[in-house]
């Protein structure tokens, strides 16, 4: 019975949880190149910066890769900066061809740390990617 109390209590506190509202999606919308990528706690490996995007974000909160096309397996929701939100396209997301081959292996929340300048995206694996905003 307490078990199924203290669930109860922490579903509730889940839901309470105020969504994100569609404008905190601006300080993720633009161009990102990746910087870096962390192999494990305490070793970051540097990319070579090209200026090139690595990962563009919509103003609805949809994740591209650099060329614009949707991941093959998108997360569902983003947590930005501790706040969730589901990613709800607003218009349709065109996906490169091979993903019709990519065999997905869900991540339903990504979790995003985002300032003005910096983006660390952490999947649901323990994956960690830095990025740089592009003018």
């Amino acid at each position: 019975m307490k078990t199924a109390a203290c669930l109860l209590f922490l579903l509730t506190l889940l839901s309470c949880q105020e969504d994100i509202n569609p404008k905190a999606f601006e300080l993720l919308e633009g161009k990102w190149e990746r910087t870096a990528y962390q192999i494990d706690q305490n070793e970051w490996v540097a990319d070579s910066t090209t200026g090139k995007a690595s990962l563009i974000f919509r103003a609805d909160g949809v994740p591209l890769d650099g060329n614009g096309f949707g991941f093959c397996c998108p997360p569902q929701n983003l947590l930005v900066n501790g706040r969730l939100a589901a990613i709800e396209p607003k218009i349709p997301v065109t996906t490169a061809v091979f993903c019709q081959t990519v065999r997905c292996r869900p991540c339903e929340t990504v979790e995003i740390q985002v300032t003005r300048e910096s983006l660390l995206w952490i999947d649901c694996y323990g994956g960690i990617t830095r990025y740089r905003r592009l003018p």
